[in-house]
């Protein structure tokens, strides 16, 4: 009786990882694969949500506040942030 609940719990966690990891790393590929929102220039640049973001943001507005006046921070913060997401994302998949 004990292995059954083990297996379905086991199987839980590895369902859960797999959607999860699933979530992570298709940001990162809609992101990069897809269509790349990481170009300024792009008419889909994922920067401009942070303009947009920015009144409603508690906690973190100075911080929004700073990438959106400085536009090369943002930037590098976007990449950073992408390539962590979709590394993570494989991660929780592979186990």
């Amino acid at each position: 009786m004990q292995n059954k609940s083990v297996l379905s719990m086991g199987n839980a966690v590895l369902a859960l990882r797999l959607v999860i990891g699933w979530t992570y790393f298709s940001a990162f590929w809609r992101r990069l694969i897809l269509e790349n929102k990481l170009d300024p220039e792009a008419a889909g640049y994922i920067g401009e949500k942070f303009n947009h973001f920015l009144p409603n943001a508690l906690f973190i507005k100075p911080l929004i506040q700073y990438l959106v006046e400085n536009p090369e921070a943002l930037l590098w913060n976007m990449w950073i942030f992408t390539i962590v997401e979709g590394v993570v994302g494989l991660l929780l998949m592979l186990g």
